[in-house]
């Protein structure tokens, strides 16, 4: 018979920090962001509100003339996007919407990108918190049952693109969530 060893609360597992508290448990990934600032040089900049500028109009990069940092956008994206999926659904979104530009990002591209890490250096110590006790988060009252949101938007007036989005909780954190975006066809009807 295998003997079993006690090796206390998890504090880690592949790159995810676990906090237990008395009465919550709070997963996140300070150190492996800090890590991604340094390898993108970015560690020492200045931190931004928002994952992207909401002005900002991207389009496919159609002047062969720039260079193309497919490798090294593809790469960035590859890590925000392992950190969208894992602790920061806050930025699903901005993430999934950069990958959209990977076979030939343009310099535009890649500064929104460096957006995107400015915003998770504001917020390298966010994480998704569970909590014990029901009555600690919005849902129903059985902390056993998830429930979820859906949005989705048809035909965005700036590009037509459709963008649906999801996320499910339970006993308060997020545990799974997804943006979709896809070109609209509307025909037209005579």
């Amino acid at each position: 018979m295998a003997k079993l060893t006690d090796l206390g609360q998890p504090m880690k597992i592949v790159g995810i920090e676990i906090s237990c508290h008395a009465d919550s448990l709070t997963i996140s990934q300070p150190l492996y962001i800090d890590s991604i600032l340094r390898k993108y040089k970015m560690d020492n900049a200045n931190p931004v509100s928002m994952p992207l500028d909401p002005n900002i109009k991207l389009k496919p990069n159609e002047d062969k003339r720039e260079s193309n940092h497919s490798n090294d956008y593809a790469s960035l994206i590859g890590s925000l996007q392992y950190l969208a999926t894992t602790t920061h659904p806050d930025i699903a979104y901005a993430v999934n919407w950069l990958a959209a530009y990977t076979a030939n990002p343009s310099f535009e591209h890649y500064g929104a990108a460096k957006c995107v890490l400015r915003y998770v250096k504001d917020t390298r110590n966010y994480g998704i918190t569970y909590h014990a006790h029901s009555e600690r988060h919005i849902g129903p009252a059985d902390s056993n049952f998830f429930y979820g949101f859906a949005d989705a938007a048809y035909a965005n007036a700036d590009d037509n693109r459709l963008i649906s989005r999801y996320v499910f909780l339970s006993n308060g954190g997020a545990i799974t969530w997804g943006v979709k975006e896809a070109d609209y066809y509307c025909p037209v009807v005579y």
